[in-house]
């Protein structure tokens, strides 16, 4: 789609535009958008979609001219830019955090470079971004320096011999990781053994029970020792039950005096009616 098409029509018709676009050809369109139309409805909509890769990602955040407004404070902008700083605000994040990726959207495609006249103003954003970090300030827009080198120069990133990382990978999990979060997962979700099984069907009545044997004066100690150590340390050993002994001579302790001032009550609401 030409650019010179972005001046006619209303922001319903630039939205019906690009989604009703192939989703490869968003990248383009977003890089030829007119940022004097309407930003924030059609580029934040563009912007959301994955299939937007890297370059057009950075292209179009330069295109908006964050430079204009990176020193200003959020109520200082005119109202007329706000919602074009909300979209800057959006792809800053998106790239940040490897939303989008280099090339196509596919994990085997080979990483393309950026083109030199983007590369060279990414390099000036982050020269500029060094500067301000040893003056000890901060721009609106701050873009991640490690994932801009991934960027600039995508073979450094990895040892020699293995593909390069698409900016994605850069924060993504590893496979070491992701098969250990996994096998978590299945952990958590294979049936207790017999000793870890007794642990949620004993401890809720034990919770339930304490306040109601409070009421009666009694002993909040004797309750929970009797009536719970006694069942889970048949079932559970070692450090288990000790770990849990202390548990509940903690909670014990908390409530202990807890029980002694509803006695203490409760001898007064008496005395005060006789």
């Amino acid at each position: 789609m030409a650019a010179t098409t972005w001046s006619d029509g209303d922001v319903d018709r630039h939205l019906q535009l690009v989604r009703q676009s192939e989703r490869p050809a968003l990248g383009a369109m977003a890089r030829a958008y007119d940022w004097d139309q309407y930003p924030e409805p059609v580029l934040g909509w563009v912007m959301a979609q994955q299939s937007v890769d890297m370059q057009s990602a950075l292209a179009t955040f330069f295109n908006g001219a964050p430079e204009r407004f990176n020193y200003l404070h959020k109520r200082d902008v005119p109202e007329k830019f706000r919602g074009a700083c909300r979209v800057l605000d959006n792809i800053c994040l998106r790239i940040n955090s490897g939303f989008y990726l280099m090339g196509e959207a596919e994990p085997a495609a080979e990483v393309t470079r950026l083109d030199d006249m983007l590369a060279a103003r990414l390099r000036n954003w982050l020269k500029a971004q060094r500067e301000d970090r040893r003056e000890g300030s901060l721009g609106r827009w701050v873009l991640d320096e490690a994932m801009m080198a991934a960027v600039l120069d995508p073979e450094a990133a990895v040892p020699l011999g293995r593909r390069p990382l698409t900016p994605r990978a850069v924060v993504a999990p590893s496979s070491a990781q992701q098969s250990a979060q996994q096998s978590a997962r299945r952990d958590r979700a294979r049936p207790a053994t017999r000793g870890q099984a007794r642990l949620p069907e004993l401890l809720p009545p034990a919770r339930c029970a304490v306040p109601h044997a409070a009421a009666q004066g009694a002993v909040v100690t004797e309750n929970v020792t009797e009536n719970v150590t006694e069942n889970v340390t048949r079932d559970v050993t070692g450090v288990k039950a000790a770990r849990l002994g202390a548990v509940l001579a903690g909670v014990a302790r908390v409530l202990h005096p807890l029980a002694c001032k509803i006695h203490g009550l409760r001898q007064k609401i008496r005395g005060g009616r006789g």
